[in-house]
């Protein structure tokens, strides 16, 4: 006893019948363990375990955070490499048509930045796109008809026209269903690592050891030091497990919703390092952008005619000649220097980082999988600890003597713990509801991933790649939101849902049912064969 750090003050100078022992009884037998002790060893026992559990959680959620910025530096590296390319590009291209409107690139790659950095599931390119196009069309008409001024009933004109000329041909569709759907699937693995990182610390403040668990950790840990039995002695494995998960049934039931959240995050990051590593999709936005100027160019003249038909009064209203001033058309300058050297420099550097960015994919990969199983084995990790139980085959502690453990090991979760012999007798009063709002947000953040993987917004919308009028339809205002087709929770709001699992959850406790029409359109339903 003399070698503990338990406050020693009032132990017995001989071993004496326990007496008022809560924890150590030792059914009638010698000890040398006093209330004063006890409460010591609850004291060392349940910290021993907090402190795992704590570093548990805090080792998960430092590689959530981890990866969501290094995933998060990776995009903005990806997006503003592709600004640089860009500008060097078009600078040699168009010459004084680029530098005089470079603005409203710039603008469209800051835009994009901005919509990255909300927290808004909502948030997509569609609308920085539709408005670069519109921008450059306008300037176009402009550059190809600059004695004509251009009123604001004009450009509303002009911008409902556009749909019909496709001016860009389908560049701007096709580039908003790819960019769109990178975008929108590093944008959600981002947030759901967030998302997942703040949920650890809600459970890790909600795993409160239970004072029936409290009893066994001290009979487990302490309880040999009371029969004079060597301090160093540990509890046998299976005694470890059997207690441990007891103590650790509740949060175990979260394990089917964790684990497929880690296998989603799996498929989606197959997804991050080949059809939209963002590295590789931006690499060739800036040639995609100059061919849809030329095929407005190469059509100019067509298009700018049936503009000027269809929208400008017969009376022409021109600027003044004498403040007129001729812009340069945006004509591809034939400079002497200009070659593919550089360009090819430039994506092979994109491509370069995008390599890289598949090998920290894969190091993200190798930590999902540890991740995997962390409640289940919860338990097993515990015990598993050189400082906790006995390794199989040496002299441990059974909670009687040291003769070894020949008692059965149960399963982790709630249903086992009813033939776990370490508790018979104890009522622990476990609940599937003690961690029911994890698990749906789990379930939640993993449907939002499997909706994007499956080539769906989290909002489960579809892009028409028919033409620009599609990127924006309201030409008056630019920034409203589209009418997309719903997802499954269309129909539902996301959080009547949710309440609406918990209730059917009680009801079915009880012996009641009821159809809640809402999640027969949703996938709450296999939720609840989960829970139940």
């Amino acid at each position: 006893m003399k070698q503990t750090a338990y406050d020693l003050s009032d132990m017995p100078d001989e071993p004496r019948i326990a007496e008022n022992l809560t924890h150590c009884p030792m059914n009638g037998q010698h000890s040398c363990c006093t209330r004063l002790i006890e409460a010591d060893m609850e004291r060392f026992a349940r910290q021993k375990i907090e402190q795992f559990v704590q570093s548990h959680v805090v080792t998960m959620r430092n590689s959530l955070d981890e990866f969501a910025t290094e995933f998060r530096k990776h995009f903005r590296d990806a997006l503003r490499s592709t600004e640089r390319q860009l500008d060097r590009m078009f600078h040699q291209t168009y010459g004084s048509f680029y530098r005089d409107n470079s603005k409203v690139f710039s603008d469209f790659f800051d835009e994009i930045d901005e919509q990255f950095a909300v927290d808004d599931p909502s948030a997509s390119l569609k609308s920085a796109l539709g408005l670069l196009f519109r921008k450059i069309f306008l300037i176009e008409f402009g550059l190809m008809n600059p004695m004509r001024d251009i009123s604001n009933a004009e450009r509303h004109c002009m911008a409902r026209l556009q749909g019909q000329l496709k001016p860009f041909g389908q560049i701007p569709a096709k580039l908003a269903l790819l960019l769109d759907r990178t975008f929108a699937i590093w944008k959600l693995t981002i947030s759901t690592l967030e998302k997942a990182s703040q949920l650890l610390i809600r459970l890790g403040d909600k795993m409160v050891l239970k004072p029936e668990c409290v009893n066994k950790l001290v009979h487990m840990k302490q309880c040999h030091v009371c029969s004079g039995i060597n301090v160093k002695t540990k509890p046998c494995m299976g005694f470890c497990l059997n207690v441990l998960n007891g103590c650790f049934a509740e949060v175990a039931e979260i394990e089917p919703q964790w684990t497929g959240l880690m296998e989603t995050l799996q498929l989606i990051s197959s997804r991050l390092k080949s059809a939209n590593n963002v590295y590789h999709v931006l690499a060739p936005v800036p040639i995609q952008i100059s061919e849809a100027i030329m095929l407005f160019q190469e059509r100019g003249t067509t298009i700018s005619n049936r503009i000027v038909f269809q929208c400008f009064e017969p009376k022409m209203r021109f600027r003044r000649a004498t403040e007129e001033s001729v812009l340069d058309r945006p004509v591809v300058v034939n400079s002497p220097d200009m070659g593919p050297s550089w360009l090819s420099e430039s994506l092979t550097s994109l491509y370069r980082k995008g390599d890289g960015l598949k090998r920290e994919i894969g190091r993200f990969n190798d930590r999902l999988i540890l991740m995997k199983g962390a409640w289940r084995l919860l338990p097993t990790a515990i015990c598993s600890d050189g400082q906790v139980a006995q390794n199989a085959g040496e002299q441990c502690w059974n909670g009687e003597t040291t003769s070894g453990y020949k008692k059965a090991v149960v399963a982790s979760g709630i249903n086992p713990q009813r033939y776990n012999p370490e508790f018979k007798g104890f009522n622990l009063n476990l609940s599937k509801e003690t961690f029911i709002d994890e698990r749906l947000s789990l379930h939640s953040l993993r449907q939002q991933l499997l909706n994007v993987f499956d080539g769906k917004s989290a909002k489960s919308e579809s892009i028409d790649a028919s033409g620009l009028e599609e990127l924006n339809p309201d030409p008056d205002n630019p920034d409203d939101e589209d009418n997309y087709e719903g997802s499954a929770y269309s129909n539902c709001n996301d959080h009547a849902v949710m309440d609406d699992v918990k209730i059917q959850l009680l009801e079915q406790r009880s012996g009641t049912s009821r159809t809640i029409g809402c999640l027969l359109t949703s996938i709450g339903l296999f939720l609840l064969l989960r829970i139940l």
